[in-house]
C-alpha cells in the first residue's frame, strides 16, 4: 500500500512495519499511438477511411497503459536447505488505450479514432482517472463503439521468473533463490530476513520486501 507519510527506515520514528509487503502491482505509461481522425466537414459523410482530398484530418496522441505485477512464487530451482525454493516472478499485461483520449472530439471523430485503435490491435481501453474499478475498463468494437466491461480481468501479455542465473559450465551444480525468513529455517543467513515487513511465523514475507511512500 502507498502511505503518504510513511518513512522507509525502520530506525526512524513513524515507521510502520505493517505497511511493507512482498509484492508490487502498478500501472505504467506505455508507448503512445498517433491517431488521425476525420474533421467531419460533411456531416452526412460516414465513409471510412476518410478521403484526405475532401476532409481535414486531426492528429490525436493516445496514451497507452500496461499493468505490472512482481511477486514471490515457487522457483524452478530445487529446494534449498530443506525449504522450497522461492524466486521473484514478473507479470505484464497487454497494452490498454486511454479511454478519455478522444473525449473532447465529436462523436464521429471518437468513433473513427477507436476504429483506428482497433485496427492496430487494441481491444480494451482503460480510464486511469476512474475511481471505481467496475467503470474503468471498456471493450472496443470493430465499428468504433464500445461495450462496458464491469467484470474485466486484466489480460496477460508475458510473465515468468524474473531472476535467471546461468548454472552450467565452469560454475555449476548450485541453486539460487530468494531467502526465507531467518527464524523459519535451519540455514544460516548472513543478514536477518525480513528487515522491513512483519513476519507472520510462516513464509511471509521472505527476502523480497516492498514499501512505497510519497
Amino acid at each position: 500500500m502507498v502511505q503518504p507519510n510513511q518513512v522507509l527506515s525502520p530506525a526512524l520514528p513513524g515507521y510502520i512495519a505493517g505497511n511493507a509487503g512482498n509484492s508490487l502491482f502498478f500501472v505504467g505509461l506505455g508507448r503512445y499511438e498517433d491517431v488521425d481522425v476525420d474533421d467531419d466537414i460533411a456531416a452526412d459523410d460516414d465513409t471510412w477511411p476518410p478521403d484526405p482530398d475532401t476532409v481535414f484530418v486531426k492528429n490525436v496522441r493516445v496514451d497507452t497503459y500496461q499493468f505490472h505485477y512482481y511477486y514471490l512464487g515457487r522457483g524452478t530451482q530445487g529446494d534449498i536447505a530443506n525449504r522450497f525454493n522461492r524466486n521473484l516472478w514478473e507479470w505484464h499485461s497487454i497494452a490498454y488505450a486511454n479511454v478519455d483520449a478522444l473525449s473532447s472530439y465529436t462523436a464521429e471523430e471518437i468513433l473513427e479514432g477507436r476504429r483506428v485503435l482497433y485496427s492496430r490491435g487494441y481491444r480494451f481501453a482503460y480510464n486511469p482517472a476512474e475511481l471505481l474499478v467496475n467503470n474503468a475498463f471498456i471493450f472496443l468494437n470493430v465499428d468504433g463503439t464500445f461495450t462496458a466491461d464491469p467484470g474485466h480481468q486484466i489480460r496477460k501479455a508475458s510473465g515468468g521468473e524474473l531472476v535467471r542465473i546461468h548454472t552450467t559450465g565452469i560454475i555449476s551444480n548450485y541453486r539460487y533463490g530468494v531467502a526465507p525468513n531467518t527464524n523459519n529455517t535451519d540455514f544460516v543467513l548472513t543478514y536477518a530476513v525480513p528487515k522491513f515487513a512483519s513476519p507472520n511465523g510462516g513464509d511471509y514475507p521472505s527476502g523480497f520486501e516492498v514499501a512505497v511512500a510519497g
